[in-house]
């Protein structure tokens, strides 16, 4: 087994408390470096204690080092999201005062919804906030009378895509303001204004910010990773997005509407989206689709091609679908939204002599 399978395989095993199919941890000569290297690098690093105490995991024989630094990655990390917490609070109150309640995405709206085992399980990166298109401009006003300020930028960039351009503050995490749910088809695929009207209130400290529906923080999670994502994430998801999952669906099982779920991604054409994500939980986790999936023919050539990138990602080079579902296609889409604005051909070329545009092409093609 490469080093790579061995150690998301022990991941996977710790995270969701289970043996692998070599055993106990132990028993697979782990080693503990490496081990915590991978955990970092796949973001799952503070889940690693918790709710599953490490005296109750299948792993028997952590060593005390080792045991001692998860435990205190976790209390750092709880540290670090009590303080995105109360910032989080704070950019709810001052919206609210202008009579705006914004809706929390993604990890902030896992965080609010209780689905980790504790608030130092999982790694904050940023403050996502969905608000209405008619309060955006009174949105973006409140961050800046709070000192938050977007990084230069041409003045295109504060009008197109699904969201503001970060805002960042010193001592505090980015936030992102969205317009919308997620690039692209993304936007017809979970319409903002059905967010807003399934989401529900949740009182944070006197401030109200609201959560998605269950059957929306799915499906949001799904097609964030499929379909709003570099095409890297889609055809190999990383593990903290696969756990996040795992989670939801341990959190909602019994609340959650899995035909209605289904029924939009059949609906938009994106039945093999949705059947692929859940059969890469079900490899990584052991968890068991919810719903019996219909596996045509074509969708198990799909999945025989992703197993085949996976395995030997150098296969892209050969596979031209790759680069256009990597890099033509989502550079398409972002052209469209740039010729239609006033000044476009000057600031098309102004991209072609910035070295961020060609580090972000390479970042996409893997």
């Amino acid at each position: 087994m490469p080093d790579q399978d061995l150690y998301t395989s022990a991941l996977c095993a710790w995270l969701a408390n289970r043996k692998t199919q070599g055993g106990t941890l132990p028993n697979l000569r782990i080693n503990w470096e490496r081990f915590v290297r991978a955990a970092a690098e796949s973001a799952v690093l503070p889940a690693l204690s918790g709710q599953n105490s490490l005296e109750r995991t299948v792993i028997c024989a952590v060593p005390e080092d080792v045991s001692a630094a998860l435990i205190l990655v976790n209390t750092l990390n709880a540290e670090r999201n009590r303080t995105a917490l109360v910032q989080a609070q704070q950019l709810a109150a001052a919206m609210n005062q202008v009579g705006i309640q914004p809706v929390a995405l993604k990890g902030l709206a896992n965080i609010l919804a209780g689905i980790y085992p504790d608030l130092g399980a999982r790694y904050l990166a940023d403050i996502d906030l969905l608000v209405p298109p008619e309060d955006f401009p009174a949105a973006v006003a409140v961050l800046h009378n709070l000192s938050y300020s977007a990084y230069p930028a041409h003045s295109i960039e504060f009008v197109i895509g699904h969201s503001y351009p970060a805002l960042t503050r010193a001592d505090s995490l980015e936030v992102d303001l969205h317009r919308t749910v997620g690039l692209g088809a993304c936007a017809s695929f979970l319409p903002a204004t059905e967010v807003f009207r399934d989401s529900v209130p949740h009182n944070l400290d006197g401030a109200s910010i609201r959560i998605p529906s269950p059957e929306h923080l799915v499906t949001h999670h799904i097609m964030h990773s499929q379909m709003h994502d570099s095409y890297r994430e889609r055809i190999n998801p990383s593990l903290r997005t696969l756990y996040d999952f795992f989670l939801l669906e341990r959190h909602f099982h019994a609340s959650l509407d899995w035909h209605a779920i289904e029924h939009r991604f059949r609906q938009k054409g994106q039945y093999a989206t949705f059947a692929l994500f859940l059969i890469e939980v079900e490899q990584s986790f052991g968890l068991k689709p919810p719903i019996a999936l219909s596996v045509s023919t074509p969708l198990k050539l799909r999945r025989r091609r992703r197993q085949l990138l996976q395995s030997k990602p150098a296969l892209r080079f050969l596979d031209p679908s790759y680069y256009f579902l990597a890099g033509v296609r989502p550079r398409t889409r972002r052209l469209r939204e740039i010729l239609a604005q006033p000044g476009c051909w000057q600031y098309l070329f102004q991209k072609l002599y910035e070295p961020k545009f060609y580090a972000r092409l390479r970042h996409d093609l893997g």
